[in-house]
């Protein structure tokens, strides 16, 4: 996802690869490891789901999402960035690197060097596993939409609970064969509490000069976290937020009640 120039040279295609190219050349490459042998965090694999969703809808990825997730859920903020300074959506924060590095541009279209998050790679090519913008507001809205498996409004309960089922043998196995104390389920890291069935939900991300986090909690509570620097210390910033914030929920005794969200 981060080889635009090279693949579109590979396939003789315009400068970025856009997503189909990126399929394309996948296609031909050999496979890491056998399926089902291993767990690895996989962007490449969101971008081929969001191929798969146009294939099946007939809309383009982000009109289905925004469409069949997004709207029943009343979140009218979110959509696909944009790259290239100067198009970015209203409202939306700059974004910078530790030391303001200046990189060769994956557009042609652009100055040759450019800043790093504005052109050092595609963001319209990543639209499904990295492409969104959104407030802490939107993602707050997601998370809580999660809350009643019954009730969900865009996931049924079956599919709910899939999206916290641990993968088959042997991945996320310890030596002795047990299953992890958390895990990656369908698209969230999982952690179960206790022997009642709730788990932990959540999802961190990052691109040179953004990081997010967005957690949903076994109790109902949810929260999100977006930066717009991404430090050199991966460990940081979710390595020292969520403890942070999961200490601060912890020790909150009244929380508001009924609707929160306002317009």
């Amino acid at each position: 996802m981060f080889s635009s120039i090279k693949i579109a040279d590979n396939l003789g295609a315009p400068r970025p690869a856009a997503a189909d190219m990126i399929v394309r050349y996948m296609a031909e490459q050999p496979l890491n490891s056998d399926p089902g042998t291993r767990y690895a965090y996989s962007n490449f694999g969101y971008c081929l789901l969001g191929r798969i969703i146009e294939k099946l809808s007939g809309e383009t990825y982000e009109q289905f999402v925004r469409k069949h997730i997004l709207a029943p859920l009343g979140i009218k903020g979110m959509r696909i960035g944009a790259t290239l300074d100067g198009k970015q959506a209203p409202s939306e924060s700059r974004y910078y690197t530790s030391e303001e590095k200046v990189t060769a541009s994956v557009f042609t279209e652009a100055p040759e060097n450019v800043a790093l998050p504005y052109g050092g790679f595609c963001l319209e090519s990543m639209d499904a596993h990295g492409g969104w913008i959104a407030s802490v507001k939107d993602l707050a809205r997601f998370a809580a939409a999660l809350e009643d498996p019954e009730g969900c409004r865009i996931l049924s309960a079956p599919v709910l609970r899939c999206m916290a089922e641990a993968p088959p043998p042997p991945v996320w196995r310890t030596t002795g064969g047990e299953l992890a104390p958390a895990y990656y389920g369908c698209g969230w890291m999982v952690r179960p509490v206790g022997h009642s069935g709730k788990v932990n939900l959540w999802h961190s991300g990052s691109l040179p000069a953004t990081a997010s986090l967005m957690v949903r909690r076994w109790d109902g509570l949810s929260w999100a976290v977006l930066f717009n620097k991404r430090s050199d210390n991966l460990e940081i910033p979710d390595g020292a937020i969520d403890p942070a914030l999961h200490r601060a929920a912890g020790a909150t005794r009244k929380w508001p009640r009924g609707e929160v969200f306002f317009k």
